[in-house]
């Protein structure tokens, strides 16, 4: 029931991206990860036809994000024409980014809670099958059809998430120095928290 509900919504997307009287044969769209940005072109993993190379052109429309970048789920609507190179070629007609950062709030088995940033609130994801485990208190960015119901609060069907970098600590032996030091009672000196670190006696 719930692929019916995410077929029905992207093909509504669709229908209202063209004007009407356009024909079903020039509707044509794939989706996929973002590998590689170019002047002239994007870089795709198609689940199912692997790299896809979309070239950009005058006519092409960048929709839901300012700039395209790795790692961003896009959506491509083309004429249908694809070359059999390797990798195949299309030309995009809109390339269509939708994604929703912020904080999850609450996990059930079919959906997330995430509260948004800039005070528009929480917005309830319906989650794909291969969707990864989330929890509570987690910063991500949920992509997503680009359809909401109008509903408080509203639901949208989530495609893939993203999850924010973590920062690099540093070394991880020097870590484990540091806790070690930490966990050392009554260091009287300098002298003796070098011993600790080095592991040497100095007598």
């Amino acid at each position: 029931m719930k692929k019916i509900v995410c077929v029905l919504m992207i093909l509504a997307a669709l229908l209202a991206a063209f004007p009407a009287g356009a024909q079903e044969s020039d509707v044509f769209l794939l989706s996929g990860t973002i590998l590689e940005v170019l002047d002239d072109c994007v870089m795709l993993d198609v689940p199912e036809l692997g790299d896809v190379q979309a070239f950009i052109g005058e006519e092409t429309t960048i929709e839901g994000v300012d700039a395209l970048r790795i790692g961003q789920t896009a959506f491509v609507l083309y004429d249908g024409k694809m070359t059999r190179s390797l990798p195949p070629q299309i030309t995009a007609q809109r390339i269509s980014v939708y994604a929703v950062e912020g904080t999850v709030t609450e996990v059930a088995e079919d959906r997330v809670t995430i509260l948004r940033g800039d005070e528009l609130g929480e917005v309830v994801l319906t989650l794909p099958e291969n969707a990864p485990e989330l929890e509570i208190g987690q910063n991500v960015i949920a992509y997503t059809t680009g359809i909401m119901t109008m509903s408080l609060p509203p639901i949208m069907n989530a495609v893939a998430f993203e999850f924010e970098a973590v920062e690099d600590v540093g070394d991880v032996e020097d870590a484990g120095l540091i806790e070690d030091i930490e966990d050392v009672e009554d260091v009287e000196d300098v002298e003796d928290v070098e011993d600790v670190v080095t592991g040497q006696d100095n007598g």
